[in-house]
C-alpha cells in the first residue's frame, strides 16, 4: 500500500464514478480500475459496491475513507509546520463561509498588520463546511450553524438578529416591531429551499405558526432588498446585512415573537496543525466581533 493508492482512492470515492476519477487524477480508466482492485485485495475488503458500470462507497469504504482523510491531513499539517520551521510559510489561510457583507472589510483590516497574508475564500453550504473541517481542507470556517462535531472547535463571535423588511410604502412601514404571524399573509421573497438562511426562516414561521407564501425565489440574497423596495413582497434580512444596506425604500421591523436570531461563529479542526498566520487571524476575529458588539 503506497501513498499514489490512496489518493487514487480518495479521488474515486469522491466521484464515486471510474471515468471522471480517472480524468481528474489523468490517468486511463483501466490503470485505475487495477490500482483500486489491488488495494481491495490488500485489505481483504471491497471498498465499493458494484452494479455494472456503476460503483459505490461501502460501509467498509466509508470507514477506510475517513482515515485515509485524516492521514492525508496529518501530513499536509506536516508539510506545512516544516516551511514554517524553515522560515518558507505561504502565510496562506484557507477560509470556508457563509454569505457575510463583513469579511472584505475584516480581511483589509487584517492585512494591514499582516501585508503578506494570502487568503483562499469559499462559499459552501454548512454540510460542506463540515465536511471540509473533518478533512483538513480548511484553517477556519464561519458559519451561522453552531458546529457540534467531535473534534471540531467552536467560538461564538456574535448573535446576529433576523428583522422583516418591508417597502417603506407598506402598511406595516410605520411600525416599529411585529409578531411573525401579522405576515402570515403577505407574499415573500427568499431563497431556494436549500439555502441555509431560507431554512433557518422556514423554521421560525413554523415556531410562529404559518408556511410562508413565497411569491419569488432568488439565487443571489443581494437582490432580495431590490423585489422588497420594488413592492413585490416582504422578506427576512440580518442585523449584520442591514448594517451593510443602501437601500432608503425599505423598512426594517423587529421582530417580538418568536425570537428571531442567529449565531454566527468561527470553528476549526482540533488536530489540525495551524501556521502563526492562522492562529494570528483566529484571535484577530474574535477582537474584531467584540469591537462590533
Amino acid at each position: 500500500m503506497d501513498l499514489l493508492q490512496l489518493r487514487y482512492f480518495q479521488t474515486v470515492a469522491h466521484f464515486e464514478h471510474m471515468t471522471k476519477a480517472a480524468k481528474k487524477l489523468t490517468i486511463a480508466q483501466p490503470s485505475l480500475s487495477q490500482t483500486i482492485s489491488r488495494l481491495e485485495d490488500e485489505l481483504g475488503f471491497p471498498l465499493f459496491d458494484r452494479e455494472g458500470r456503476n460503483i459505490k462507497l461501502n460501509e467498509y469504504g466509508k470507514i477506510f475513507l475517513k482515515r485515509v482523510d485524516r492521514a492525508f491531513s496529518e501530513l499536509d499539517s506536516a508539510k506545512l509546520e516544516m516551511e514554517e520551521l524553515a522560515g518558507e510559510s505561504e502565510n496562506r489561510i484557507s477560509l470556508s463561509v457563509m454569505h457575510t457583507p463583513l469579511l472584505p472589510n475584516i480581511i483589509s483590516e487584517f492585512r494591514q498588520e499582516y501585508p503578506s497574508a494570502k487568503f483562499q475564500v469559499g462559499m459552501h453550504s454548512p454540510f460542506r463546511i463540515v465536511d471540509q473541517l473533518e478533512k483538513g481542507e480548511i484553517d477556519l470556517c464561519v458559519t451561522y450553524f453552531p458546529i457540534e462535531t467531535e473534534g471540531i472547535s467552536w467560538v461564538n463571535l456574535m448573535e446576529d438578529e433576523v428583522f422583516i423588511i418591508v417597502p417603506d410604502s407598506h402598511p406595516l412601514a410605520k411600525r416599529e416591531s411585529i409578531h411573525l404571524l401579522e405576515v402570515a399573509d403577505e407574499q415573500f421573497i427568499h431563497m431556494e429551499p436549500t439555502n441555509p438562511f431560507r431554512m433557518l426562516t422556514d423554521r421560525f414561521c413554523e415556531k410562529a405558526g404559518f408556511t410562508p407564501n413565497i411569491a419569488f425565489e432568488l439565487e443571489e440574497p443581494g437582490f432580495i432588498q431590490n423585489y422588497v423596495e420594488a413592492g413585490l413582497g416582504v422578506s427576512f434580512l440580518t442585523e449584520h446585512t442591514l448594517r451593510y444596506s443602501h437601500h432608503d425604500k425599505i423598512v426594517a421591523l423587529h421582530i417580538d415573537q418568536p425570537i428571531c436570531k442567529r449565531t454566527i461563529g468561527m470553528a476549526w479542526k482540533k488536530e489540525r496543525y495551524t501556521s502563526m498566520v492562522v492562529r494570528e487571524f483566529r484571535e484577530f476575529m474574535v477582537e474584531y466581533f467584540k469591537k462590533l458588539d
